[in-house]
């Protein structure tokens, strides 16, 4: 990294720009949005995050050209385990001792332990007329999802920025400790603030 920060500063530009969202302003692009939650999953749990991702499948149906894509992937121990011994856990990941791979496809056995699972609800539609209702039933379900995880005593913090709604407090989710240590990096390798000024949307520091 020493050699990135020993590059000679010569001129910066700054630009004030608009926040790209996940929505096009444009009637004809394809629209598209996510949000995420995550749970620790288990069979009952799983049945509880099908029968939702059914219902907000059906509302999304009413609207012409509009999908659904339920998305699980589990957080594997091994991934956590490597983050603890390569100098911590920025993202605040939780700590597994056990591995399950959840699918959609209802012949497959269930997962029979408490792996904690990144669960994602990907929607497209067509008309922008449709932005609002679309995006508010999709992370009505996500929102389902997380308080019967709630419940179940089953919720975890964590959201994977990939799959997170602009709405939703990604880096929050890791906790104040890690956020306020990424700050600190931030600060360090990009005292200029270029990647918080300059990159277009996502989630900043």
């Amino acid at each position: 990294m020493s050699g990135w920060l020993e590059v000679t500063l010569i001129g910066m530009v700054f630009e004030n720009r608009e926040e790209e969202g996940v929505v096009s302003d444009d009637e004809n692009d394809d629209r598209f949005n996510f949000y995420t939650t995550t749970v620790d999953m288990d069979k009952d749990m799983y049945q509880d995050i099908l029968s939702i991702a059914t219902d907000t499948s059906g509302e999304i149906a009413d609207y012409p050209g509009a999908a659904l894509i339920f998305v699980a992937q589990p957080i594997s121990p091994s991934m956590t385990a490597a983050s603890m011994k390569t100098g911590g856990n920025a993202l605040g990941l939780p700590q597994n001792t056990n591995m399950m791979c959840p699918s959609p496809l209802p012949l497959l056995p269930y997962p029979n332990t408490n792996t904690s699972t990144d669960v994602n609800f990907a929607v497209a539609w067509e008309n922008s007329t449709h932005d609002k209702p679309v995006i508010e039933t999709c992370k009505r379900g996500i929102q389902r999802i997380a308080r019967a995880a709630g419940a179940k005593g089953l919720a975890r913090d964590f959201l994977f920025m990939n799959d997170a709604g602009d709405d939703q407090d990604v880096l929050g989710s890791y906790g104040s400790a890690n956020r306020a240590s990424l700050r600190k990096v931030g600060r360090e390798v990009d005292p200029h603030s270029v990647f918080q000024i300059l990159a277009k949307g996502g989630f900043k520091l």
